[in-house]
């Protein structure tokens, strides 16, 4: 019943099961003081230059014919890993040498070929990773949002492969629950720290929010919107990367206006700055009432009532003339 598989010749081991390690240099070749005589050092995967550590094995001396494509540290392909052993080549990576989808990156930090650049497959310090073909130098508009290893929201994987940044899962990325707060408005704001903006709810651009990392690029889709520095940004990105969250959906009406009239269109007020209640504004759409329900922070309106906070003064049209309770 013994198919001849199972001789101790090729074990590698000291004779108790314990395989030899051993270690030679790259451009010495496979052969290792470790080794017993007539024994070859048979390198991990992915270790082509330096000091390559391995197992003690029998040298082969014939090979099957499955073929199962190697690149090894020469840049040639091989059939399988029995024919560059047979070749006493180390194998740099799975796969022909110059496909895509070969093994990248890890420890050794293994290189793609040209044309081609490693994207990592998990979000860890050294992370094996696949080749893929390297992206554009100008990445094309629009395509799937991605969220970043970097905690950072790109707007397609082209521009996340080509910052170097691997996937962490598809879509924006989520509002983490313990990021920081931050507060907006001309009363006692609570800034973000660097590298980070103030995102509260679109259409209340006052109020409590959290503090997420600035988007580090933006593609040029056009879905247009209206910042809360009452500015027209071509998608909701670029108003985040300029440090402001989306007050209306559309082109800001920008209209000019005067505290003392004529009207603004209907759902907007004229947005003067704190203390100017007769000065020259723009006319921007109220906020939402709701933000009169939240976080208390009193503040005195140009029309001489105490507003629960400025973004509920905001929110029915009211310029605020400073902060605190009305005399």
């Amino acid at each position: 019943g013994d198919d001849g598989g199972d001789d101790d010749a090729g074990s590698g081991d000291d004779g108790g099961g314990v395989p030899v390690a051993c270690s030679f240099k790259a451009s010495d070749g496979p052969a290792a003081a470790e080794c017993a005589a007539g024994m070859v050092c048979v390198a991990d995967m992915g270790a082509c230059e330096g000091i390559i550590v391995g197992v003690c094995a029998a040298p082969v001396d014939a090979c099957p014919g499955v073929v199962m494509p190697v690149c090894g540290c020469d840049g040639e392909t091989y059939g399988n890993l029995c024919v560059a052993q047979l070749k006493g080549v180390v194998v740099a990576a799975a796969g022909a040498c110059g496909a895509a989808g070969q093994a990248c990156g890890g420890i050794a930090g293994v290189a793609c070929p040209d044309g081609q650049v490693c994207e990592p497959t998990a979000c860890v310090a050294d992370a094996a990773g696949t080749c893929v073909p390297a992206p554009a130098d100008v990445c094309a508009d629009g395509g799937p949002q991605e969220c970043g290893c970097d905690g950072k929201t790109w707007p397609s994987a082209c521009a996340r492969i080509s910052a170097g940044v691997g996937k962490a899962y598809d879509g924006p990325c989520l509002i983490n629950p313990d990021a920081k707060g931050c507060k907006l408005g001309p009363v006692k704001p609570v800034l973000c720290d660097p590298g980070h903006w103030c995102k509260v709810d679109d259409g209340a651009c006052f109020g409590l929010g959290v503090c997420l990392p600035s988007p580090e690029a933006c593609d040029n889709s056009v879905d247009p919107v209206c910042g809360c520095d009452n500015k027209t940004y071509g998608n909701p990105c670029k108003a985040a990367l300029s440090g402001f969250s989306k007050l209306q959906s559309g082109v800001c009406p920008n209209l000019p206006c005067l505290a003392a009239g004529p009207p603004c269109p209907a759902a907007t007020y004229c947005a003067t700055g704190v203390g100017q209640c007769g000065g020259s504004g723009n006319c921007v759409a109220l906020p939402a009432k709701a933000v009169c329900d939240g976080t208390s922070d009193p503040a005195c309106g140009c029309d001489g009532k105490t507003w629960a906070n400025p973004a509920c003064a905001a929110a029915n049209g009211v310029v605020v003339a400073h902060a605190g309770a009305c005399p």
